[in-house]
């Protein structure tokens, strides 16, 4: 199972999506977002279009692509505020059969991501799935003002990375067929190309369920620099969520 929080995410894992459909395993993918800000329809129905397109031509079941957020009318940018509708949507799915699951990395590049990896986090406590990694997107670790690292995991201290395959150039020029998210799209496809193309490695590690999870790196969030969302509030507002009752997820307020 792959859980994203935007439609277009999935492009960060389409190597390891391949590689998966190649062996003739079942892959889910669901979305904790509308993909929306205001859960407009015509936009969220566009987006929803462009991910469908892109992930059946890889071989993914459209039965199998769930858009969650949509149902439960999450806005983008807003999922560290609906966590108990997240977690729901999730629980809709079954977890019978689940052998992996694979979540955007904790690393501060969009509040969306990082709330995408506490809901999934939470939802393989609940079922007992171990096997959980994560995947990076985009972070400002040790990075000024507005430059940005992309799908580069942050360095954490006993965990191990494994790589996947080499991103194909069609796969790579699919990034263009999110005409909705263009301007996107193109700020992040020199960084993407040379990652896939010179670099020939996409980073995914193992994730530890049962481990509290801190401030993802020291100084400014790339997050609270871009969207304007705060780590003291976004900590905050998730600490406050009923979900925690005997079994928390975020450790004591870091703030540094």
């Amino acid at each position: 199972m792959f859980v994203y929080a935007h439609q277009d995410d999935e492009l960060f894992t389409l190597p390891l999506l391949r590689e998966f459909l190649a062996l003739g395993d079942e892959v889910v993918c669901v979305y904790l977002t509308s993909g929306s800000f205001n859960c407009d329809e015509k936009v969220i129905s566009v987006r929803n279009e462009e991910s469908v397109h892109i992930l059946t031509k890889l071989g993914v079941r459209e039965s199998s692509i769930l858009f969650l957020g949509q149902e439960h009318r999450i806005n983008d940018g807003e999922l560290y505020q609906r966590l108990e509708s997240a977690i729901e949507g999730l629980e809709s799915v079954s977890a019978q059969g689940v052998e992996s699951v694979f979540l955007p990395a904790w690393e501060g590049g969009h509040q969306d991501h990082d709330a995408c990896h506490v809901v999934g986090k939470l939802f393989c406590r609940l079922h007992s799935i171990e096997r959980v990694f994560e995947f990076s997107l985009y972070n400002g670790y040790k990075l000024p003002g507005p430059l940005f690292n992309v799908m580069a995991l942050i360095p954490r201290e006993n965990s191990s990375i494994a790589y996947s395959a080499r991103l194909t150039l069609i796969e790579c020029i699919s990034m263009f067929r999110y005409r909705s998210q263009l301007t996107t799209w193109l700020a992040l496809a020199p960084f993407v190309i040379f990652k896939f193309l010179v670099r020939s490695e996409m980073e995914y590690r193992l994730v530890d369920v049962s481990s509290l999870l801190s401030k993802p790196h020291t100084g400014s969030l790339y997050y609270e620099k871009r969207f304007g969302v705060s780590y003291i509030d976004f900590s905050n507002t998730m600490s406050k969520s009923s979900l925690w009752d005997g079994m928390p997820l975020l450790d004591s307020l870091d703030i540094t």
